[in-house]
């Protein structure tokens, strides 16, 4: 009997180790270029801690763009008033 669990726990080492080892290859992309502004490269030094920061600076740049055309509008707005 113990010779038979011998056996088996030898032809299993054997099929196991007769396997075709399979390399994996990593492909070589450049990692994409940060969109945005360049006010918010900073908010990718806290990718480390968990937080999604394409997600944050996309947000962001929206509101500093929104931020930026009222401005815009607004220093309009006193020119057409001062004339």
């Amino acid at each position: 009997m113990k010779l038979n669990l011998w056996i088996c726990a030898l032809l299993m080492l054997l099929a196991v180790g007769c396997e075709k080892k399979v390399t994996m290859e990593v492909p070589t992309q450049k990692p994409a270029q940060p969109s945005g502004r360049e006010e918010t490269k900073n908010l990718e030094n806290v990718k480390p801690l968990g937080y999604d920061t394409t997600q944050v600076r996309t947000k962001l740049d929206a509101a500093l763009d929104q931020n930026d055309k009222r401005t815009e509008n607004l220093d309009k707005q006193v020119d057409q008033a001062g004339q």
